[in-house]
């Protein structure tokens, strides 16, 4: 190999607020606010991606994987 797009891992955690089935309102869902991240990255940051350039004649375009998601407390 002589070439390699690099490689960066993160452990990314949000947090809630558990309440009652029947009063949602009351609380935050951390599973929500991940999605939301989850999709700015998939949307928004590919598109910086592509306007910051980085081509390589070999490698192509940067790219993103998001590629595991774990939930749970």
């Amino acid at each position: 190999m002589f070439r390699h797009k690099g490689c960066l891992w993160a452990d990314v955690h949000t947090t809630g607020v558990a309440v009652h089935g029947a009063t949602p309102e009351l609380g935050v869902n951390a599973i929500v606010k991940m999605s939301k991240l989850v999709s700015a990255l998939d949307t928004e940051f590919r598109d910086i991606l592509a306007e910051a350039g980085g081509d390589d004649e070999w490698l192509g375009a940067s790219t993103i994987n998001l590629g595991m998601i774990q939930g749970g407390t």
